[in-house]
């Protein structure tokens, strides 16, 4: 009897831990189309990183919309370089950009940047509130 209950647990474990391992694979292939993203951020998710890419001209543009449902709450962008072994962020450039930003569309170029490879974008709601956000990388 207690062999059942436990072999029933365990069964029921991998199906649940196999289910969300499938349903996050497939919300990553969803939210990422060439150099488009589509961003959730909130209290339990403050980050979301963009794929790797490259600079050759020495600027990155971005462009998109922010969703903040409030006038003064700031998201930051961030241009970073993260180690091979993701022992080290080094936050190459940042702007911050507050409020809501459904209706029109915010443009920032970062300058400066070495040309190099495996850079990415990092968005932060600083662990605060629900936001949500498209967002285009010009090269």
């Amino acid at each position: 009897m207690a062999m059942e209950v436990f072999r029933k647990r365990i069964l029921t474990f991998l199906y649940t831990f196999l289910l969300g391992l499938f349903q996050t694979q497939r919300v990553k292939r969803k939210k990422e189309k060439g150099d488009h993203y589509q961003w959730r951020l909130c209290v339990d998710v403050p980050y979301f990183f963009t794929s790797k890419f490259s600079i050759d001209n020495n600027t990155v543009t971005v462009t998109g919309t922010q969703c903040t449902y409030d006038h003064s709450w700031p998201i930051r962008y961030s241009i970073i370089k993260v180690s091979h072994f993701g022992l080290r962020t080094e936050y190459v450039d940042s702007i911050v950009i507050n409020g809501d930003q459904c209706e029109k569309e915010f443009k920032h170029t970062f300058e400066n940047i070495p040309n190099g490879e495996d850079y990415q974008l990092e968005v932060c709601n600083y662990f605060r509130y629900y936001s949500e956000g498209d967002i285009r990388l010009l090269k």
